[in-house]
């Protein structure tokens, strides 16, 4: 999943890849992860973006779509969501960028 980040990305498309049925990926996913496949999916996409936030002045643009979000909004949404604070607040706090 790391790989294809700026791919679309859902539970039917890794299902047909892993031979397993929609269902008893979501299943199996949620009862080894402690949540679903679609919180899976959104958590490394944050980590990749945390971490070319915090180590890169790629523009946002970039990121967002890199790993996997619509846009530059969707990408603030979820990140505002996962960590409290905007992608550019969290940029501007780490030691690359100041």
């Amino acid at each position: 999943m790391r790989n294809n980040l700026s791919q679309k990305l859902d539970a039917a498309m890794i299902a047909r890849k892993v031979g397993y049925s929609k269902r008893m990926l979501q299943i199996r996913a949620e009862h080894a992860l402690g949540h679903t496949l679609g919180e899976e999916i959104r958590r490394i996409r944050l980590a990749a973006a945390r971490e070319l936030i915090a180590e890169t002045d790629n523009p946002l643009a970039e990121i967002a779509e890199d790993c996997g979000f619509s846009s530059v909004s969707h990408l603030t949404l979820r990140f505002r969501e996962a960590f409290n604070m905007t992608p550019l607040a969290f940029r501007h706090s780490q030691p690359y960028h100041r």
